[in-house]
């Protein structure tokens, strides 16, 4: 999960005027709540409070980073305040503050380590601090954090309008199918900007989970998908600029079918070499009928992934296009135009109406005198469709090894 996905412009606040830690504290959680992953405000300002209690997570160089993992926090995300005027954020703190990043996470796990981790190498960086405080616009904060995670934007790339109205089609589908698609992960931000090697780049905010289905895998491939059927669909013809989206999709398929037993025909069976002696590839211990067959089944579930994203673009095209011309006129666009265009995800409204369910049942509870049942009730929320689960499992992840697809083709 890259510190960029977590970002939104809404969780960014700037050169405001709070003049002690619990000002600054009540606003950090109000900017976290602008992801909508929080449950319950107080339970999350809750933890924060309790973390610096066991100690200061004042950093260096004005900035401090709070941080909460929390039963609340539906899936991670972060929030950024930058104070007009450095405060004392704790008494014993070395400097005062005015560089906040709060840090929210679900309960279980260790992601947060891995977010404050990645947070102490980029603020090490102080010409990127720099930036940072000198960032005028939320976006422009963000621009700074794109630009140490992907590279230096390109703007004096040439790239002719027939490419660069091909690159906002593709980016545009990848962001149709994975807003669409219940499973998928939501997009965060989407630009058409050349940063690195990149021509374009999407960011996504994919949910915390211990273990995948094979519908979720599905949607994800679908989302994947989406920008060469995009352009195929838009323009009748496919270019070069779906390498990546290939590879991943083909690491998946044949990861699903070989590693994860998710095959019929190929049945309930792992190739997978989960001792490491093999470096991440496939062994052989199956014949040469068995290899075609898991070729065949990959290539499969790769063109019902195809189908699942042509239908989506097909239902949504107005949507599409709309999203592709925009990302043309303004060359990035944002978790709010896409809501705009296509209207609130399903799921979030799923859940909104099982809190609200929730909630009435304590309410109705607490009114009838029986506080032990509204407190349960209250300290027990039901939890998001697909939030981390507390089951306990080793599921291990599909191999990234770019030789995996390589090594089953030679098996043929």
């Amino acid at each position: 999960m890259r510190i960029t996905e977590l970002f939104t412009a809404q969780s960014i606040a700037l050169d405001e005027a709070q003049q002690d830690r619990s000002q600054i504290i009540d606003r950090l959680v109000e900017l976290q709540a602008t992801h909508g992953n929080i449950r319950d405000k107080e339970a999350y300002k809750k933890g924060l409070y309790e973390r610096e209690d066991e100690g200061s997570t004042y950093v260096d160089n004005g900035i401090t980073v709070p941080h909460a993992k929390c039963d609340c926090v539906t899936r991670p995300s972060l929030a950024a305040l930058r104070l007009k005027i450095p405060v004392q954020y704790n008494a014993e703190d070395d400097g005062k503050t005015d560089l906040l990043f709060a840090i929210a996470a679900p309960k279980n796990g260790s992601l947060h380590v891995d977010m404050l981790a990645r947070m102490m190498q980029m603020l090490m960086n102080e010409d990127f601090v720099e930036k940072l405080r000198t960032a005028k616009t939320p976006e422009d904060f963000l621009a700074a954090i794109d630009r140490i995670v992907g590279g230096l934007e390109r703007k004096n790339k040439i790239i002719t309008d027939e490419e660069k109205r091909v690159i906002a089609y593709h980016e545009a589908g990848h962001a149709t199918v994975s807003w669409i698609l219940e499973n998928a992960s939501p997009l965060i931000k989407v630009t058409i900007i050349p940063r690195g090697k990149a021509l374009g780049a999407a960011w996504y905010l994919p949910e915390e989970r211990q273990i995948t289905t094979r519908e979720q895998m599905m949607d994800e491939l679908a989302a994947t998908l989406g920008g060469r059927v995009s352009e195929q669909l838009t323009f009748g013809e496919i270019s070069t600029g779906a390498l990546n989206d290939l590879e991943r999709v083909t690491k998946q398929a044949y990861a699903m079918v070989a590693y994860y037993g998710m095959s019929e025909n190929v049945g309930t069976l792992s190739f997978y070499d989960s001792t490491g002696q093999s470096d991440m590839a496939f062994t052989k211990p199956y014949s040469e009928l068995t290899a075609q067959q898991i070729d065949a089944e990959a290539k499969q579930v790769i063109e019902k992934a195809y189908k699942m994203a042509e239908k989506v673009l097909r239902e949504h095209a107005d949507g599409l296009k709309e999203l592709a011309e925009l990302l043309l006129s303004r060359e990035v666009v944002f978790t709010e135009d896409v809501e705009r265009i296509f209207g609130r995800r399903k799921k979030d409204i799923l859940r909104e109406q099982k809190e609200a369910e929730a909630k009435v049942k304590a309410d109705g509870a607490a009114a009838k005198g029986e506080p032990e049942a509204s407190a349960a009730l209250a300290a027990k929320p039901a939890p998001e469709e697909g939030a981390p689960a507390v089951v306990q499992t080793e599921t291990p992840e599909a191999p990234a090894d770019g030789n995996t697809a390589a090594a089953i083709s030679k098996t043929e």
